[in-house]
């Protein structure tokens, strides 16, 4: 290939300027304009220092102006040909960057469809169809540089471990494995199905308590009502004895009268016991034929 060569004819000459003098003049010439004051005696004169003023600055614009033209010439017309040349260099590149895109996109196709196969053995080999390609698919497999050993290496790993990790589960309470075979499949990530184990198995421990607590107060209660039936029976207002019927005067013998029950005394008290201690009382009133009232609850 040839190469392209681009150099000037002539050295460009830097160009002079006195500007140190010309600086300092102005700065002294200049300085009788800034404190002018215009009135009607000196107007026509600030009129004309005004007038050669902007004369000077037009002169040294125009000057640069005009240098500027000079140089920018060439520079115009070597960036016409500059263009043409990379235009002419474009065409050719244009077509080749296509080529190498469609080769690659062919190179992608065909990985695609290695992968596809990959993994589509691999759920036959697992006996596995609850996962699709898409969820677990990493664009990098796509990339030249990533080999297809190393593609095949990561999808068997996945479904061993997405074997190993469901028979875990599968070893779980029944009452757990559905709902956590569910999310495993949505995320298969095993930390997280343990965390939610956890949970779940707290949420459980908790129901089972309460449930206890509750059994154990009712049972508790049983225990109490039945006492107090039995109490209560026991200790139950004897039956109005029927009147006495008159006996006629022709009956000869009397009847003896019954002996007399020795006076009984009754005394009022409360007392504060706990359940077991009110069994006792029971017990206790039950087992010597104590008349009282009806015990409080």
């Amino acid at each position: 290939m040839v190469d392209i060569i681009i150099e000037s004819e002539n050295k460009l000459v830097p160009y002079k300027i006195n500007f140190e003098d010309a600086k300092n003049y102005l700065k002294s010439e200049l300085e009788k304009y800034q404190n002018l004051c215009v009135t009607e005696e000196f107007i026509q004169s600030a009129k004309s220092s005004r007038a050669e003023l902007n004369k000077k600055k037009k002169e040294l614009s125009a000057k640069f102006t005009e240098i500027k033209k000079l140089h920018n010439e060439p520079i115009n017309q070597l960036k016409i040909k500059v263009d043409e040349l990379i235009n002419l260099i474009d065409e050719p590149l244009n077509k080749i960057d296509e080529q190498i895109k469609a080769y690659e996109e062919k190179l992608k196709e065909q990985k695609q469809e290695f992968i596809t196969e990959v993994f589509e053995d691999a759920k036959r080999r697992y006996n596995f169809d609850k996962v699709e390609l898409k969820t677990i698919f990493n664009e990098q497999w796509l990339n030249v540089t990533y080999t297809k050993k190393k593609i095949s290496s990561e999808i068997e790993v996945f479904f061993s471990r997405v074997t190993s990790d469901l028979k875990v589960i599968e070893s779980f309470e029944d009452e757990f494995v559905i709902p956590l075979t569910d999310f495993y499949l949505k995320c298969f990530d095993m930390s997280a199905v343990m965390q939610r184990k956890v949970a779940y198995d707290k949420t459980k421990k908790e129901k089972e308590e309460q449930e206890a607590l509750e059994r154990k107060k009712k049972e508790e209660q049983e225990k109490l009502d039945q006492f107090a039936k039995i109490y209560n029976e026991a200790v139950k207002e004897p039956e109005q004895e029927p009147e006495e019927i008159p006996i006629k005067e022709e009956i000869i013998e009397e009847i003896p009268e019954p002996e007399k029950e020795p006076e009984k005394e009754y005394i009022e008290f409360w007392v504060k016991v706990t359940p077991e201690q009110k069994l006792m009382l029971r017990e206790l009133v039950l087992n010597n034929n104590i008349e009282c009232g009806k015990l409080v609850r």
